[in-house]
């Protein structure tokens, strides 16, 4: 197992020993919510946004955290220096807890916090020069009105049956599709895709989860003068992109070289739009000397 500790409330476990109750409603009915980054060197990168977000999550599902937003980033700080190794994946996860069987949030006593940091898949650089293989799925993305994407919660079933498709396919991401047969996301990264110039991607109010990552290549878009838009596209649409890349906060930007069997060209926008992040990561963690004092 590449996990290299498992901290439960606070307390250090190694994997094997890591337990927590059968009566877990994180176990029993999904009733948690998480989130994931990856450190660079010993920086949490973008743990800010990661940590607001998690509390919105959590008011979303009327959970409460028992901590505040700067607690939980010195928390994280100090469990990832516990481990001591420099690039890891670091998972955060917060069950209501356990207690009586029942629908009722109210059984629940006590939220339990499960971090997790393992060794980061390490991103082959030939996949820059490559690209990735992924295929649309015919399993229908969560509409917000039953459960909103933007929820990181541990309900995640709908991701998994739809990644099926990928390792069918043997690709490695599957991109689903919302009721009206329209890209939304992949299972754990966002989809973008260039077409005459133009960067595009589903609009925020679609059945998405609006990304870290995400976010930032507006950013970046925005202050470098790239054309970048939300809109609309069918999975015949994303076949038929110029270029088209995922995003997410571990996989960064991962250029697209086919979508369901078609080739897909690997191209400048992508490129310029790597090398740009590469700059913003490591603007991000110097700035974190002065930011993360405690790291």
């Amino acid at each position: 197992m590449s996990v290299d500790i498992v901290a439960i409330n606070g307390e250090f476990f190694l994997p094997q020993d890591a337990k927590i109750s059968v009566f877990d409603r994180g176990f029993l009915f999904g009733d948690a919510v998480y989130e994931v980054t990856r450190s660079y060197g010993h920086v949490l990168f973008q743990l800010e946004r990661h940590v607001d977000r998690l509390f919105r999550s959590a008011q979303a599902i009327d959970l409460d955290l028992k901590m505040t937003p700067r607690q939980v980033i010195e928390e994280l700080y100090r469990i990832h220096k516990k481990v001591g190794k420099a690039d890891r994946y670091v998972r955060w996860q917060v069950t209501r807890g356990e207690g009586e069987i029942g629908m009722s949030m109210h059984l629940a006593k006590s939220a339990n916090w499960i971090v997790y940091v393992k060794d980061i898949d390490t991103i082959n650089p030939e996949i820059n020069k490559t690209g990735t293989a992924i295929v649309t799925s015919q399993r229908l993305r969560n509409p917000k009105q039953a459960l909103d994407p933007n929820i990181k919660s541990g309900n995640y079933l709908n991701n998994v049956l739809a990644f099926k498709d990928a390792t069918q396919s043997k690709a490695t991401e599957a991109v689903m599709v919302d009721g009206k047969g329209f890209c939304t996301e992949g299972t754990t990264s966002n989809i973008f895709r260039v077409k005459n110039g133009v960067l595009q991607t589903p609009p925020h109010k679609s059945d998405i989860l609006v990304g870290i990552t995400r976010t930032l290549i507006f950013e970046i878009a925005n202050k470098n003068k790239m054309p970048i838009e939300e809109t609309y596209f069918t999975p015949q649409e994303l076949e038929d992109s110029d270029e088209a890349f995922l995003s997410g906060s571990v996989r960064e930007i991962t250029p697209v070289s086919k979508v369901n069997g078609k080739t897909i060209s690997i191209g400048p926008i992508v490129s310029k739009l790597r090398d740009l992040y590469a700059i913003g990561i490591k603007d991000y963690c110097e700035k974190a000397k002065t930011d993360h004092p405690w790291k």
